[in-house]
């Protein structure tokens, strides 16, 4: 294992295991449009930890936006067709 310390090492993504319905590969997260109700409020740059738990760094032209990665803030994520539902309760529009 010394041999990969320092190194970049790549995966084939069709040798990953199958997930469950309600899990993800947080690099199939990156660029999806977020929005709230409707109203598209930008994509996700990043997912990333900060000892605590996940979180979504979502973007848009003017502001940055930092989502716990739980279902109390994300209500839906949708692979297919490239997008995340925010929880209204905690996000003005």
């Amino acid at each position: 294992m010394k041999k990969l310390v320092g190194k970049f090492v790549y995966l084939d993504k069709s040798k990953l295991p199958i997930l469950d319905r309600k899990q993800f590969y947080y690099n199939d997260l990156i660029n999806l449009n977020v929005f709230i109700k409707k109203k598209n409020i930008g994509k996700v740059l990043n997912v990333k930890n900060h000892g605590a738990g996940d979180y979504l760094e979502i973007s848009d032209i003017k502001n940055e936006l930092l989502v716990p990665f739980n279902n109390d803030h994300i209500l839906e994520i949708d692979l297919k067709n490239r997008k995340i539902l925010l929880n209204p309760q905690y996000y003005e529009i």
